[in-house]
């Protein structure tokens, strides 16, 4: 009897033609290159760029503030809490950089939106001592 699927031959066709022809290409140098700079400014940066901002002052605070029979458990904690945002800049990659980039952005913004308000401001200004001077 034929099942419905097709006999063993026909499976077994469809099997062989499902699995891809030998080993997939290597990536080249340069693909390597820019997978990799991509993978250092999108993760590696900014998160040394945080843990410096980070351990500088646990690193002060732990030798300024802290008594030393209480600096390896203050420590301990540090680690801890460092080790939890590696874990998570692991677990969500570029999430850090991508919003350095909308701060960035945003600041950005500010600053242009401030300079035009500073410019029609010294605008109005002279229009006034104009207008004070005429008359």
């Amino acid at each position: 009897k034929r099942s419905a699927g097709g006999g063993k031959n026909e499976r077994a066709a469809a099997a062989a033609a499902a699995i891809p022809e030998g080993p997939a290409p290597a990536p080249t140098s340069e693909e390597v290159m820019a997978a990799v700079s991509s993978t250092l400014h999108k993760d590696f940066v900014p998160a040394l760029v945080v843990d410096t901002a980070y351990w500088l002052p646990v690193q002060t605070l732990n030798f300024a503030v802290i008594p030393v029979r209480h600096q390896l458990l203050f420590m301990n904690a540090a680690c801890v809490a460092d080790a939890a945002f590696l874990s998570w800049m692991g677990n969500n990659s570029g999430v850090l950089a991508a919003t350095w980039a909308e701060m960035v952005a945003k600041a950005e913004r500010a600053k242009q939106k401030g300079i035009k308000e500073r410019a029609n401001e010294m605008v109005a200004k002279a229009k006034a001592a104009r207008g004070t001077k005429g008359a």
